[in-house]
């Protein structure tokens, strides 16, 4: 239970004998739908900090506020408002976060994994939820785009947004930041899919390739300046990472 002046309290035990035990202090939940539960779970969007989570710390029960979402909650905390919705999508087994009113794309995270991404939509979404293995979505109207809105079924093996552009998919890994030249010895990505598929150095291509199910793409040796920025890029299909490795020299 999140109450206004910023104390969260956990109700246990069964009507009418309940105790009320404090949680935690300063926590802003912002509204009632920016609170979900999963498993044994229950994450919200706090107003100052980001998406934080409530969990089990000992076998008895005893539960805390952790700091979760570390990757996200600078960059979140700042587009946070009133609006702000979070959903939760078993059938995906993913977190989604809405920062507010009016966006068009939402931060997702897989609960398996705990990676993060970026979905977009040509609509601002405005509900979802999950019915067995389906996702259902429900997007905003706009004057010249289907004003009365409309509920959209997600469909894991589509190659094409909104029925008309490709699905593009982008992974920018983390930098490797040198203190001189950066030679690129031999680079391997192993990925699974059936996309257009585009590697990337500092924004040059350096392997291409439609994949056809589990390939090794290959990069040649390619020398750059002290900053290499890998980034994976997918079109029109499906993509998966399952490996990558790269083989660098600083000069």
């Amino acid at each position: 239970m999140f109450k206004a002046d910023g104390i969260c309290y956990r109700i246990i035990g069964q009507y009418p004998d309940w105790q009320v035990v404090e949680v935690g202090r300063n926590i802003t939940n912002i509204n009632r739908f920016t609170v979900v539960q999963e498993n044994n779970d229950v994450f919200f969007l706090d107003r100052h900090f980001g998406i934080h989570s409530i969990g089990s710390v000992a076998e008895y029960g005893d539960v805390k506020v952790s700091k979760f979402g570390k990757q996200i909650n600078l960059k979140l905390a700042n587009e946070l408002g009133d609006g702000a919705r979070l959903w939760s999508i078993p059938s995906r087994a993913e977190l989604w976060i809405k920062p507010n009113d009016g966006f068009k794309w939402i931060y997702v995270m897989n609960i398996i994994t705990g990676a993060w991404t970026v979905f977009s939509f040509p609509l601002e979404p405005v509900s979802a939820l999950s019915i067995g293995n389906l996702t259902y979505i429900s997007l905003k109207g706009e004057p010249d785009l289907n004003p009365n809105g409309f509920v959209y079924v997600m469909d894991r093996g589509a190659k094409d947004d909104f029925e008309t552009h490709p699905i593009h998919a982008e992974l920018q890994l983390r930098p490797l930041i040198g203190s001189g030249k950066t030679l690129v010895k031999r680079g391997g990505f192993d990925l699974d899919g059936d996309g257009d598929t585009l590697i990337l150095a500092n924004g040059h291509t350096v392997a291409a390739k439609v994949l056809s199910g589990k390939e090794r793409l290959r990069t040649r040796q390619i020398l750059f300046e002290d900053e290499l920025d890998f980034r994976v890029v997918s079109q029109g299909g499906r993509i998966r990472i399952r490996k990558i490795s790269v083989d660098i020299v600083h000069l």
